[in-house]
């Protein structure tokens, strides 16, 4: 804010202006680490700066551009911090032993970790993701899971109950590495014919 004033397309600019730079000089890309305390400024209006959000997604499409932009939730409110995870394809969990939910209509995607700590939050994820519109029609859903580091037996066992559940003709896809694959199977995921497995051979996890 050079002027006092914030600037979306000037700040878009100002990005661009510097990747080209750096690589001129010889350097493979540019990281950027953005401390967003600035928008609590008198002047900017929180939905300019969602919006700001949005608009600069597509210059970080280059590979030689990263940026991680840090919000206080102490200091923004609610709204702003929801706003702004909307439109962020990826976010950084402030905890590896928590469980963070994605939903969209047609998929759930789970992160983090399923223990005991985090038990009781994920079988009601699992539940509320699980929950058919109507409990006598085939249901179709997709669940996310490659983006979980670790998860325990009770956890596996209770979504495997949950697709088991499920009226015939039911499919739940389930999306998972090798390992949290070698679980599922081990507990029976095979039986069950609502749940279908869907591994992703290049996701690390550690179960």
């Amino acid at each position: 804010m050079p002027d006092s004033s914030f600037d979306k397309e000037r700040q878009i600019a100002t990005y661009a202006t510097e990747l080209d730079r750096a690589c001129r000089e010889g350097w493979p890309g540019m990281r950027v680490a953005a401390d967003m305390t600035w928008a609590l400024q008198p002047g900017v209006d929180s939905e300019e700066v969602v919006d700001y959000e949005a608009s600069v997604e597509p210059l970080f499409a280059d590979p030689r551009l990263s940026a991680i932009c840090w919000y206080d939730q102490r200091r923004f409110s609610d709204h702003v911090v929801a706003a702004t995870r909307a439109v962020h394809p990826i976010q950084v969990m402030e905890r590896l032993d928590a469980v963070d939910v994605t939903r969209t209509p047609n998929e759930t995607r789970i992160a983090g970790s399923s223990e005991l700590s985090t038990r009781e939050e994920f079988t009601a994820a699992l539940r509320e993701a699980l929950k058919q519109p109507d409990i006598r029609a085939p249901f179709h859903f997709e669940l996310d899971l490659t983006d979980l580091c670790f998860m325990e037996a009770h956890c596996a066992w209770q979504l495997i109950t949950f697709a088991a559940a499920l009226p015939e003709g039911s499919k739940v896809t389930i999306r998972c590495g090798p390992l949290l694959e070698l679980v599922l199977r081990g507990l029976g995921s095979d039986t069950v014919p609502q749940l279908q497995l869907s591994v992703q051979a290049d996701v690390e996890e550690q179960l």
